[in-house]
């Protein structure tokens, strides 16, 4: 039988951590490997705001898997997406003639990263000047200097 194109969008939790996403992620992956599907395309977008709640969760992390499978296969898919705690919703579509086209086109080679590391910039301290330190954070050794 013919291989469809198919596209499914996951919400996954925003509790999870990356290596945990990553984990949920290859399950889906690994059921659609050992059913025959070919993964054309995944894309993790990240963590964005939900336009309703969603099991009292304003936010998700969204998930896109193209890939390639037989019709018999959604049915079981759908059953193993429903079956996981870590998906708060999601979304399988067949992709026409016209999508795969276009996604070809304007897929990126290289998806953004699920989640990463705290990437809040560190103030470096050693080069700040000296007259903004205040009374208190003076040492005595400073107070020494300035007598």
């Amino acid at each position: 039988m013919e291989l469809r194109n198919y596209q499914s969008t996951l919400i996954l939790t925003p509790v999870l951590t990356h290596e945990e996403v990553i984990e949920a992620v290859a399950v889906f992956k690994d059921f659609l490997a050992q059913h025959g599907a070919e993964v054309v395309y995944e894309k993790a977008t990240g963590l964005q705001k939900l336009a309703y709640p969603i099991q009292h969760k304003s936010t998700g992390i969204y998930y896109l898997i193209t890939f390639r499978a037989q019709p018999e296969l959604i049915s079981k898919l759908t059953t193993i997406y429903k079956r996981s705690e870590k998906l708060i919703r999601f979304l399988t579509t067949v992709s026409d003639r016209h999508a795969v086209a276009y996604n070809a086109q304007n897929q990126v080679e290289d998806p953004v990263p699920v989640a990463t590391e705290d990437t809040t910039d560190e103030v470096d301290t050693e080069d700040t000047p000296d007259e903004n330190k205040t009374d208190e954070a003076v040492t005595t050794d400073e107070q020494e200097a300035i007598v």
